[in-house]
């Protein structure tokens, strides 16, 4: 019998990583049983802030090797749909996030002259990350349970409008909303774990990103009594 396979659809903010730092670290709150069973997949646009290299490489990733999670990292092969997409890496030892991606979004807006669109839909995300997601899933899975998104419990309108589409067949899951986590939580409980300061991901250019000093990525939080819940 083949194995249920459980895909996280991993943004490499916040929200996400704090799905996969607690599906790690605790066990009851899983859905699976064995990580194994468990594909973390992203899409890189080839523009990812240096931080977020920083952050996953020397916090997260230590721990995937650890629990021997299997990373699948993709990036769009062109500006063309059609062109589909290239495997940057696919691993359960994972070691370097490429950022670096392919053939990257600023590329593309390079060529054809213009910005990122301000209003909605976000074009570019889905160009560049939903797209992609789904013809990887289309080529190499057959039945899964999710994809889970990182929506958290102050986005369920988000989730509702998500809710009317699925990923080939297959529905959205959304476990933050389950466990009834906001983004607050998230951040507290990566910054009890994992002792630093995650940052949202995002494009080095992206006009949604907010207008606030940002310290240091490397900025470390002290060790609380109780580091782990």
């Amino acid at each position: 019998m083949i194995p249920q396979l459980h895909l996280l659809n991993w943004g490499m903010g916040v929200e996400s990583t704090a799905i996969l730092v607690r599906w790690m670290l605790e066990p009851q709150s899983r859905p699976f049983n064995d990580f194994h069973n468990l594909i973390v997949l992203t899409a890189q646009t080839g523009d990812e802030i240096d931080e977020t290299k920083h952050l996953c490489e020397n916090y997260l990733f230590p721990l995937m090797r650890e629990y021997k999670v299997r990373l699948v990292q993709i990036a769009k092969a062109s500006a063309s749909k059609r062109d589909g997409y290239i495997i940057l890496s696919d691993t359960h030892q994972p070691y370097e996030l490429h950022t670096e991606g392919y053939f990257s979004l600023s590329r593309d807006l390079l060529q054809s002259g213009t910005v990122p669109r301000l209003g909605r839909p976000h074009i570019c995300a889905q160009r560049w990350k939903g797209e992609v997601l789904d013809a990887w899933i289309t080529d190499h899975i057959t039945k899964a349970f999710g994809p889970y998104l990182g929506y958290n419990a102050d986005e369920t309108k988000r989730a509702g409008k998500a809710d009317g589409y699925t990923c080939q067949g297959h529905q959205f899951l959304y476990p933050l909303i389950e466990w009834g986590w906001t983004r607050d939580d998230c951040i507290e409980y990566l910054y009890r774990t994992l002792r630093v300061l995650w940052r949202k991901s995002a494009c080095s250019y992206c006009p949604f990103q907010q207008k606030q000093a940002r310290s240091p990525a490397t900025v470390v939080i002290p060790k609380p009594q109780d580091s782990r819940c």
